[in-house]
């Protein structure tokens, strides 16, 4: 984040790094879909954005994790020797920059194209709320 409080850059580490509990890109995007946090403490406002970053980041996020576990699994395949979670060569595995009014324009932009085609003219009741 710079000084005012924008994300610059999404980033996966190894392992060691944090220290946490590996997770496989799989499981740990089941876990981001359902990610919340929505109680006061420590600041709500904070807690809340957390929460609308993370989902407005996801599809990013989510291919951030399994290129991620390519790297891991190429390390392994380089570094047969030793436990790739704990090679200290290996620290930070990607980093992809981020913009928000970039993101939110483009997503304007999309909006506005959908609603000039009419594509939710074609689209039925039925359809229109029917869940994935």
């Amino acid at each position: 984040m710079d000084a005012w409080g924008y994300p610059l850059s999404l980033f996966t580490t190894n392992r060691w790094v944090t220290g946490e509990t590996w997770r496989h890109a799989g499981d740990a995007i089941t876990l981001l879909r359902h990610f919340e946090i929505d109680h006061a403490f420590p600041f709500w406002p904070t807690n809340r954005w957390i929460t609308a970053m993370l989902r407005l980041q996801r599809p990013f996020i989510e291919g951030m994790l399994h290129h991620r576990d390519a790297v891991v699994t190429a390390w392994r395949a380089m570094y047969p020797e030793g436990d790739v979670f704990e090679d200290r060569r290996l620290d930070i595995i990607g980093t992809l920059p981020v913009s928000v009014e970039h993101l939110a324009t483009r997503l304007a932009a999309s909006i506005g194209s959908v609603e000039r085609h009419g594509a939710f003219d074609r689209i039925g009741p039925t359809e229109a709320h029917a869940s994935p």
